[in-house]
């Protein structure tokens, strides 16, 4: 039996429709970033879609690790630690109320603003590399 394309295409990125489709509806990449944790958190993987760059999906493996770093926090709770522009490009520094680092998130500015990447792995955590220094 064939399988239609489109059908082919829902399942294997898991978004039907990602933020460069219908926009993320944020104002900010702060917002951006928030409300995407909230998405993951929550296990609604279809909606964390609309806060990503085309061609882009977390996989379950990336959900799980993101939901792991987030230890249960409140999505709500979490801190923008720090944000650095450089062009339409923010970079996104989140950190729990404890001050753990849960990660860094590339976010696009143009008609919206839209994830494009991250990085929550320990061996790039800022406060490895603080360790390593000290």
């Amino acid at each position: 039996m064939a399988v239609p394309l489109l059908a082919f295409l829902s399942v294997t990125t898991a978004c039907s429709s990602p933020g460069s489709e219908c926009g993320s509806g944020t104002d900010s990449a702060e917002s951006a970033v928030q409300r995407f944790l909230a998405d993951v958190s929550a296990g609604r993987d279809e909606g964390a879609c609309r806060y990503l760059t085309e061609g882009r999906t977390p996989d379950s493996r990336e959900a799980e690790a993101l939901r792991t770093r987030l230890g249960g926090a409140d999505p709500a709770s979490l801190r923008i630690a720090t944000t650095d522009q450089m062009g339409a490009e923010h970079v996104v520094t989140v950190r729990t109320d404890d001050g753990t680092w849960v990660g860094d998130f590339s976010v696009i500015e143009g008609d919206s603003f839209l994830l494009s990447s991250w990085v929550t792995d320990e061996e790039y955590s800022p406060d490895a590399s603080d360790a390593d220094s000290s």
